[in-house]
């Protein structure tokens, strides 16, 4: 009986979170409909009776630059703070700020004025604000293709790989004369102890230095070099 309950809690709790986490997803999308809604009332009542259509318009236009102005603002200011040090890559967090405060502006005198103080005055100046409303989305518009052309040049930028240094080619060792294989060894024992070896060593005609025993061997002469320094100080 125990497990049928635990299972039936555990049941219970898991539909409750994802409950929990639908309304969380659609509440900010809701919550401006109120805004968008008393302006629907005011725009129908007070500024242009009987005009639903005008109504919804006003309604939508308040319910969408609402969403995102915000939206916009937090979006540059997360850009800006990943971009800190690159201000090339920064936009102007100013814009939708300054267009979230004459949505704010429009939504005060739309549905509070209106409702304390109606007069021609009143009417006149919600009316203005509402015509423009075209000065922020079109600021919003411009503004995102900026922050979409910034972002994406940021991330080809700092997601570009890092070219490789060229490793120098390996080439098969060389043999001498007689047809035996240099024995690496032997060669670097020789030079330490005589700084340099002979043409009778391994068969060449002039003494032989770190880089030419390194083009002999098909090696890297600055690790010839290395190998030989610290073979001295040993």
């Amino acid at each position: 009986m125990n497990n049928i309950f635990d299972r039936i809690n555990s049941w219970i709790t898991g539909v409750e979170g994802s409950v929990v986490n639908l309304v969380s997803a659609l509440a900010p999308w809701g919550a401006p409909l109120v805004p968008g809604m008393m302006t629907y009332i005011h725009v129908t009542e007070f500024l242009f009776p009987q005009r639903y259509w005008l109504g919804f318009v006003a309604a939508f236009v308040i319910w969408a630059l609402g969403l995102s102005t915000i939206r916009t603002a937090l979006d540059f200011w997360a850009h800006n703070r990943k971009y800190e040090k690159s201000e090339k890559y920064h936009v102007p967090l100013w814009v939708p700020i300054a267009c979230f405060i004459f949505y704010m502006l429009t939504t005060i005198v739309t549905n509070i004025v209106l409702e304390v103080e109606y007069n021609e005055f009143t009417r006149t100046t919600a009316i203005a604000l509402l015509t423009l409303q075209e000065i922020p989305a079109g600021m919003i518009l411009a503004v995102r293709a900026t922050h979409n052309r910034l972002k994406k040049e940021a991330e080809d930028r700092y997601k570009r790989p890092h070219r490789k240094r060229k490793q120098p080619q390996v080439k098969e060792p060389v043999l001498p004369d007689n047809g035996h294989p240099i024995d690496v060894s032997a060669v670097m024992e020789a030079y330490l102890e005589r700084e340099r070896i002979t043409a009778n060593d391994i068969g060449r005609g002039k003494p032989y230095s770190p880089t030419d025993i390194a083009l002999e061997l098909g090696l890297n002469p600055n690790s010839i070099r290395s190998y030989v320094h610290r073979a001295k100080r040993n």
